[in-house]
């Protein structure tokens, strides 16, 4: 627990006993029911979420806290059950205010109407304009390591400047993702500039188009091409279709292949709105540049997710763990896909392959996976139904399968460790890989 607890349990406490002394109550000592209590509001947990959706912050008061709620209840009573209602506001408005290491670790910003201004509310409380006197003189901004914002109602310039001035107040911060949401090339440098320890950054909103910004000597162009050197895991799409789909390829493949220290790569295509979407130079460009790939994830690339892409993959990054290669080219890369298990397959631990073109699967493709990929936790197969024969399924390793159709013969054929699920048309959900970066880069592992 970090020292700000400290801080919290004295203003707690002095919170407490102003509470029951203009009530004439008296606070009672520590009781079974009163650690009972405590114990079940931990306990409760609300309904789970997919993992790629799950908050991960540590936002639960500490059991003293919750130990002082319940002492206020007991003390007043129903009599004064209104003020109880009051006390608990108190001392969770305590937390909240004073906040901790943990409760400030992954910050969300999100409008769910045109009228909420939440990235205000955290522009001034970073910038300490609305500073309470609860909670002292301590900064919340270092305690930042993820920023989630998404869906913000302001004109670009707007939020261009107050997004640049909260991103000076987290120095530690590891974690971005913005969603719903324009951004200027400007406010990307001033994250990147103020960000030293930023390592993945995950776009989908709407991005100025401009000149290649790996080619400008401004402080602009310096700032970005210092911050994508430094990236790790990067997931970058805008779904904006009145803007120049080469444009968006490039700067997607430029930002990538810049990155050398980068391990997971997600490439989101949608061929119905660009016309010619991240291709097999580009996919070769980035292997040959990021030799630490750990996972890739190049699901509905289409014909440009050809043999050669997937050969330049198995090249350059020997290290691939988690590889998505759903709707992509059928005939030419399952060739591919073959010699990429058969030389290195016992490493992958994710697999996503399959299309609505596989349907004529060759035979080569379930041995190979049956013999090759020993340590495969995750398949996902969209296809023709050839491995109900249960070598495949059998893998020592296996725990989940996601397959086009579940019929008998696959349910029978696994063992009980082994979740088997339909893959729903039109359906997609991105590997777990992403989460789990993000959760190690911002600490926030479940224990």
């Amino acid at each position: 627990m970090p020292s700000t607890a400290h801080v919290l349990l004295d203003v707690a406490e002095r919170a407490c006993t102003a509470c029951l002394t203009s009530l004439d109550a008296t606070s009672p000592a520590s009781t079974p029911d009163v650690d009972a209590a405590i114990l079940a509001c931990r306990r409760w947990r609300a309904p789970p979420l997919p993992i790629f959706l799950r908050s991960r912050t540590w936002a639960t008061p500490p059991d003293d806290v919750l130990r002082y709620v319940f002492q206020w209840l007991r003390a007043l009573g129903t009599y004064h059950a209104r003020a109880a209602l009051y006390s608990c506001t108190l001392v969770c408005r305590a937390w909240a205010l004073v906040g901790t290491e943990e409760l400030w670790r992954v910050v969300n910003v999100v409008s769910l109407t045109k009228t909420e201004k939440p990235l205000s509310r955290l522009v001034a409380t970073v910038t300490n304009k609305n500073r309470s006197r609860l909670r002292g003189q301590a900064s919340v901004g270092p305690f930042v390591r993820a920023l989630r914002i998404a869906a913000v109602p302001l004109p670009k310039t707007v939020f261009g400047f107050m997004f640049s001035t909260a991103a000076h107040h987290f120095p530690n911060l590891r974690c971005v993702q913005i969603t719903e949401t324009e951004l200027s090339l400007h406010c990307l440098a001033a994250l990147f500039d103020s960000g030293p320890k930023l390592a993945a950054f995950y776009f989908d909103g709407y991005m100025e188009e401009t000149k290649d910004i790996f080619c400008k000597s401004d402080d602009v162009g310096k700032a970005i091409i210092e911050g994508v050197r430094r990236l790790v895991s990067l997931k970058f799409y805008t779904p904006d279709v009145e803007r120049d789909a080469d444009f968006v390829t490039t700067l997607h493949s430029r930002i990538a292949a810049n990155s050398p220290n980068l391990k997971s790569l997600y490439c989101p295509y949608i061929d119905e709105y660009f016309s010619d979407p991240f291709t097999t130079t580009d996919i070769a460009a980035i292997a040959a540049s990021c030799l630490e790939l750990v996972a890739v994830e190049l699901t509905r690339g289409g014909h440009n997710v050809t043999d050669a892409a997937v050969e330049a993959l198995l090249t350059h990054c020997p290290a691939i763990k988690h590889l998505g290669l759903f709707d992509t080219e059928s005939l030419d890369t399952e060739l591919a896909l073959c010699d990429l298990l058969s030389s290195r397959g016992s490493a992958l631990a994710h697999l996503r392959i399959g299309g609505s073109d596989w349907r004529n699967m060759s035979a080569d493709l379930p041995i190979v996976l049956s013999e090759s990929v020993a340590k495969l936790q995750c398949l996902r197969l969209f296809g023709n139904q050839t491995l109900s024969s249960g070598s495949l399924i059998r893998l020592p390793a296996l725990r989940f399968l996601e397959v086009s159709m579940v019929d008998a013969e696959i349910e029978d054929a696994v063992t009980p460790r082994v979740c088997v699920s339909r893959h729903e048309s039109g359906c997609y959900t991105p590997f777990d890989m992403f989460a789990g970066c993000w959760d190690r880069l911002v600490g926030t592992l479940p224990p």
